[in-house]
């Protein structure tokens, strides 16, 4: 897991077959559905340890499921690119290896794909004491922080699309306590997060290794997450709107989080 609570790994929680409601709380599914996307991404991106590759491999199964429900969403092309490729990757692991350490790996030319915002919005290209400040009060607002086993800055691809998924957790978990207040809460601080930080360099991410990786898994995985990361923030914009009008809806959190995501 990309990130820590309380010093502890996080631990996936599969809410999503215990909580299904026929139709009944349309909510609750849906974000469960993406928190489970946004961690599919996530561990896409790390290195393809043994163990990693067969949690994606259960994953993959698990969403695949979905398939009926989401046909109606526009990014349902893209979604099904993504678990075609995440269906192969029983195949030979040494060939994803060799494509990460290739793609993300530091060499003496530099790294031919870096997976840090700092890469694309700090002037250097290097890591950013300020950028850097901005990602961690976000993920400090839920009581988070990086693992250190990971090895990798807070502001990785890996790990900010592991926040994101937490956030969905989070509202998942407030639809099933018919919590109002904390669904929007925590949608809220979702669309900061996509606005502030995933939004402003996951495209360009996503376009530079298209270039360098043409017909590959991690390309197929880094367009996937890019279409998605815009489709959930056009989503998050269209639900916040309609439930702004719900009388115990919160206003708007101007808290730390606003003012560092901003």
């Amino acid at each position: 897991m990309a990130v820590s609570r309380n010093g502890h790994l996080a631990q996936e929680r599969s809410r999503r077959k215990q909580t299904r409601r026929d139709g009944s709380m349309p909510m609750l599914e849906l974000a469960s559905f993406r928190e489970g996307a946004y961690r599919l991404f996530s561990q896409a991106l790390l290195y393809p340890a043994d163990e990693r590759l067969a949690a994606l491999a259960t994953a993959t199964e698990e969403l695949d499921q979905d398939e009926d429900v989401l046909a109606q969403f526009a990014f349902f092309a893209d979604w099904r690119r993504v678990l075609a490729r995440l269906r192969d990757v029983g195949g030979p692991r040494r060939d994803l290896e060799e494509q990460h350490v290739a793609l993300f790996g530091a060499s003496k030319a530099g790294t031919l794909c870096p997976p840090y915002e700092s890469a694309f919005l700090s002037p250097s290209g290097q890591p950013d004491g300020l950028l850097m400040a901005r990602v961690e009060a976000a993920y400090s607002e839920i009581g988070i922080a990086p693992s250190p086993e990971t090895g990798e800055l807070p502001d990785h691809i890996a790990i900010e699309l592991e926040f994101m998924a937490m956030l969905c957790g989070q509202e998942a978990a407030a639809w099933e306590a018919d919590d109002v207040a904390g669904a929007v809460k925590a949608m809220r601080r979702a669309k900061r997060f996509l606005d502030g930080h995933l939004l402003v360099w996951l495209p360009r991410f996503a376009r530079l290794l298209a270039a360098a990786d043409r017909d590959g898994f991690y390309r197929t995985v880094s367009e996937g997450a890019a279409a998605f990361v815009l489709y959930d923030r056009d989503l998050l914009a269209a639900f916040l709107e309609g439930l702004s009008r719900i009388s115990d809806a919160p206003p708007e959190d101007r808290s730390n989080g606003a003012q560092v995501m901003s």
